[in-house]
């Protein structure tokens, strides 16, 4: 079934390219959507396993506003030119085309071969406690720092517009105290090699991560979120009903907070509240629907090598070819976006990479989940903390990001698995010659 859906979201891309459009947008809404399946139904040890949070992100950030038009009629693209049924149903086949391609080489990935690594080796570097302690206070230090200075900023925006307020840097450049906090947090577990000590720095960093909900970055918020609830799900099983309860209030809360941050009421009643959040994060799509509707226009704005060199945003250049006045970007960008502007094959090559490395790290869910071996468990563990929030958010990030970041983090591991065998090794020599 997989393989005749994939032919003919590809063969509707390319009969739309040579000028036979198809107003599908029901249909392709269904198969996308159909393509998360596999992701959602595969069994795991955990109800937030690595496949899940790849198909929430995709629906989420991608395919919420089509789904909502399924039973109501809403817009899934608000303004720009361009906008039709046939324009947006070539956008959906896009994205079929790539969860489909995901979908495929996720189901028939074996990562079990490639993951054999000897886990029993540990760090036996002497890390003085006190220099841990130095480094989880700093770690807290910066993060609450950002959490002080998010809700100094979230001031600013009672008094004026919105994007006057985040046009100007100062309002975000407090953000990089954030990411100070997560160095220094990835440092003090890698210190520390204890696997508990993961799940205290996914806490920390979700409560530091309000901070983006105080300035309306709630992408960014909901990523940590997750982390926090990826590792809290490996010590507690989590029921449906209460999860349901807090995503509910979730929803309503940062509505709340918007309300709260622009001076003004924005909805007319509760299910607006909840439902809006929704609608509002499936706007990545509309930058999807740019780069797929206005590809050389999309191209005559930002090379190939202004694209891979981040000389110039993406999404702006987006905007700007559909017809978009924003002055500093609109909807930043999206995996699937930059995906076809790369080309189309790149596209379906990139996403065959994401299905296997999606497979991947569900095998390293299991491992952290149910291996009994301590030092093994903390291996797969540490890499799921360093790339579950960029796998969360990755369906409206650089094409690159998530994939960047899971060779990067298994480098990192690699690093400290070639430096305990040396270790291992001489130790074991000095035993011997002694």
């Amino acid at each position: 079934m997989a393989v005749p859906i994939t032919i003919f979201c590809l063969a509707t891309i390319l009969l739309d390219e040579v000028g036979f459009a198809i107003p599908l947008v029901g249909l392709f809404t269904l198969l996308a959507i159909g393509g998360l399946v596999p992701f959602l139904t595969r069994p795991a040890p955990l109800l937030f396993s690595p496949g899940r949070l790849y198909a929430l992100s995709i629906f989420a950030f991608i395919l919420a506003r089509s789904f909502i038009n399924l039973f109501t009629n809403v817009e899934l693209v608000e303004v720009g030119n361009g906008i039709n049924s046939s324009s947006i149903t070539k956008a959906l086949a896009v994205v079929a085309l790539s969860i489909w391609v995901s979908n495929i080489l996720y189901s028939i990935s074996s990562p079990k071969r490639l993951i054999s690594f000897d886990a029993k080796l540990r760090l036996r570097f002497p890390v003085p406690k006190y220099l841990t302690n130095i480094v989880l206070f700093g770690a807290i230090s910066a993060g609450s720092y950002f959490l002080l200075q998010s809700w100094v900023a979230s001031q600013l925006l009672s008094s004026l517009d919105y994007f006057t307020a985040v046009d100007d840097p100062i309002f975000h450049e407090h953000i990089k105290y954030f990411l100070v906090s997560k160095s220094l947090m990835i440092i003090w577990i890698a210190l520390s090699m204890k696997k508990r000590k993961i799940f205290l720095g996914a806490s920390i960093l979700f409560i530091f991560s309000v901070g983006f909900l105080f300035i309306g970055l709630r992408g960014y918020f909901i990523s940590y979120f997750f982390l926090f609830l990826y590792f809290y799900n490996e010590k507690h099983e989590v029921k449906f009903f209460p999860l349901l309860v807090g995503a509910l209030l979730l929803l309503y809360g940062s509505s709340f907070i918007l309300e709260y941050r622009l001076g003004f009421k924005l909805f007319d009643n509760v299910f607006d509240m909840i439902t809006s959040p929704i609608y509002q994060q499936g706007a990545s799509f509309e930058v999807v629907f740019g780069a797929v509707t206005f590809p050389d226009e999309v191209s005559k704005c930002i090379s190939m090598y202004e694209f891979f060199t981040k000389a110039k945003p993406f999404g702006d250049c987006v905007d700007l070819a559909r017809g978009v006045p924003f002055v500093e970007g609109g909807f930043a960008s999206s995996f699937f976006a930059e995906g076809y502007y790369t080309s189309l094959f790149f596209l379906i090559l990139i996403s065959a990479f994401l299905g296997t490395a999606v497979r991947f790290c569900d095998e390293l869910s299991r491992i952290s989940t149910t291996s009994t071996n301590r030092g093994e468990s903390f291996v797969a563990a540490f890499i799921l903390f360093l790339i579950i929030p960029n796998l969360v958010y990755f369906a409206r990030s650089s094409v690159f990001d998530f994939l960047f970041k899971l060779i990067a983090s298994c480098s990192i591991v690699f690093l400290f698995y070639v430096v305990n065998y040396y270790n291992s090794s001489r130790l074991s020599n000095l035993v011997s010659k002694s």
